[in-house]
């Protein structure tokens, strides 16, 4: 199996890298233990604190020796298993990874746990790959509780958690399956019905309605993570199609009107959708904007502040509630109608989600203008914060004063550069005008107290002059 050098223990085991470290580490220590017996027996007779002589005390050394042997058995038993199930460690992470992103691309409920045990296979998976611990783990260690058992239980709890995961997306897929079975059992039993007594054209439908149970029933059939998991997309639009197809079938059934009609109802549908979903994609983000006006300087602080902002945000949550009601409700309604049987309701349904969102866009409003204020407030009195207006006042209203009484030797052009800076940062971001000039969907929405880095940052020069202009005078 491997080669042996001069000490009896493996040289050349197919292992890639165990040269390297047993060179580093194995014979590093035998070296030491041999220098450090050859130093002693240098010395020999061995001289006993009585004064006497007697034998050479080995054991010290032999335990050394005996730690190294143990320290290579250790090197090339880890060699040996890493060689053999380092692949096995590569695969659980990676299937750890797929999983994960497999979660976050259906919108599956995360198994429970899940995201600890993640964490605790990238941890095994480093600790096998670490470079500098081959000499430290035993034969038992790593049969046992340090690889192992370890890979075994992260192993089994990974397959659970697939297994919840493939219960999950079958729910809703069978869920999903009933009412396309339902669509299909009701239109063909429609269509069945309408053409009595011609037998072709019943044949046709039934035809075409049993290619459709055919395609359905492959998907109730599902049971692997593949299938119900990694292929879950696929899955809900295939049963789309399937169900598309349906009521094309009876929309072709019923005539040139009916087909009009349903076509005109998925198409109202659609759209629909579309607008609920950018509603609610606008909703997600005047949440993210009203929370980050409660962290501005000047806002944290103010609890005043914090509260109403809180308000408003609390009034968009209601608005976005309305948005999801109105969701269900045309679902349900779609759901009566889409055979054709009458004309979708799309406008009702679209005014309700244009006045939430503009409610939630009010509210968003407000939120953001009592924000304003309070920056305002704060950044026009708190003259002893840098990073203010009326800091920077503080300190030009000191040096324009003993500019003006004489003895100024500083470069007067860039003192009166500041005046300059302080007077255009004043009219750009300080008046209370400016505050409420901003519109939803501004494509650069500017709240006064956003600009408290920008401004600091322009003024940091503007403060060093100030200040030489003050020590001069």
């Amino acid at each position: 199996m491997y080669q042996t050098d001069n000490y009896g223990y493996g040289k050349n085991l197919k292992a890639e890298g165990l040269d390297t470290y047993m060179d580093t580490y194995a014979k590093k220590y035998f070296d030491d233990a041999c220098a450090a017996a050859k130093a002693e027996l240098d010395n020999f007779p061995w001289l006993q604190d009585d004064g006497t002589y007697g034998s050479y005390p080995v054991s010290d050394h032999k335990t050394t020796v005996n730690a190294t042997v143990a320290r290579v058995h250790n090197i090339i038993d880890r060699f040996v298993y890493e060689r053999d199930n380092a692949q096995k460690f590569e695969e659980l992470k990676t299937l750890a990874n797929t999983v994960a992103n497999d979660i976050n691309a259906t919108g599956l409920d995360k198994p429970a746990e899940f995201d600890t045990l993640k964490g605790k296979i990238e941890t095994l998976y480093n600790l096998l790959n670490t470079a500098d611990n081959k000499h430290v783990y035993s034969t038992s260690d790593i049969s046992g509780s340090v690889f192992e058992a370890p890979y075994t239980d992260c192993n089994t709890k990974l397959r659970n958690a697939m297994s919840t995961l493939t219960a999950s997306a079958k729910t809703v897929q069978d869920a999903e399956c009933a009412k396309v079975q339902e669509d299909l059992n009701k239109y063909s039993a429609q269509i069945t019905e309408l053409y009595t007594g011609q037998p072709e054209t019943q044949a046709k439908y039934e035809q075409l309605f049993a290619k459709l149970q055919v395609r359905l029933d492959v998907i109730k059939k599902y049971t692997t993570y593949a299938q119900r998991v990694t292929d879950y997309a696929k899955v809900m639009e295939e049963l789309g199609n399937i169900d598309g197809e349906i009521l094309k079938i009876w929309g072709d059934s019923q005539g040139e009107k009916v087909a009009e009609i349903v076509k005109q109802n998925q198409d109202k549908y659609a759209t629909l959708t579309t607008e609920i979903n950018d509603a609610l994609n606008d909703y997600a983000e005047m949440v993210n904007r009203i929370n980050g006006y409660k962290t501005i300087p000047g806002i944290e602080d103010d609890q005043d502040a914090i509260d109403e902002i809180n308000n408003r945000l609390a009034e968009v949550f209601g608005y976005a509630y309305e948005i999801e009601t109105t969701k269900k409700n045309a679902a349900e309604e779609y759901d009566k109608v889409k055979d054709g049987s009458a004309s979708f309701d799309k406008d009702t349904y679209s005014t309700e989600v244009a006045t939430a969102l503009a409610n939630i866009v009010t509210a968003t409003e407000a939120a953001r203008n009592e924000a304003n204020d309070a920056a305002y407030t704060y950044l026009t009195t708190n003259s002893w914060t840098k990073g203010t207006l009326a800091y920077a006042n503080s300190k030009l209203t000191s040096a324009t004063s003993k500019y003006s009484t004489g003895g100024l030797k500083a470069d007067s052009y860039l003192a009166s550069q500041a005046v300059t800076k302080i007077a255009y940062l004043r009219t750009t971001y300080y008046t209370p005008a400016q505050s409420n000039v901003n519109t939803y969907n501004t494509s650069t929405p500017r709240v006064i107290a956003d600009k408290v880095t920008e401004i600091d940052n322009a003024l940091d020069p503007i403060y060093g002059k100030l200040t030489e202009i003050d020590n001069q005078v």
